[in-house]
């Protein structure tokens, strides 16, 4: 079974008991601390966070491997939640 189809095949991740098992043998506080905090507020729905993720983009650059990804998704979903279309300064690591 090549390695693709063996991704493919598993199950999703329970995340929330994943970051619970790492917070519990972290070492560094903020590293625990992040993992106890698993996400933004347990949700798992952008418009729950739509509101918390662009506060944390404002007035910073984003940095992504092949931005194309997170422009396009991000772009499309505010468009589709709001009506209105996101753009957002990015250095594209893919390109460097």
């Amino acid at each position: 079974m090549t390695r693709f189809k063996k991704a493919a095949s598993r199950k999703p991740e329970d995340w929330q008991s994943r970051f619970s098992l790492l917070a519990d043998h972290a070492g560094d506080p903020r590293i625990k601390a992040f993992y106890q905090k698993g996400g933004i507020a347990g949700s798992t729905r952008l418009e729950d966070i739509l509101a918390p993720l662009l506060q944390a983009m404002t007035g910073r650059v984003m940095v992504a491997h092949y931005s194309r990804l997170e422009q396009e998704f991000l772009g499309r979903t505010v468009s589709d939640l709001t009506g209105d279309f996101l753009a957002f300064p990015v250095v594209d690591t893919m390109e460097l």
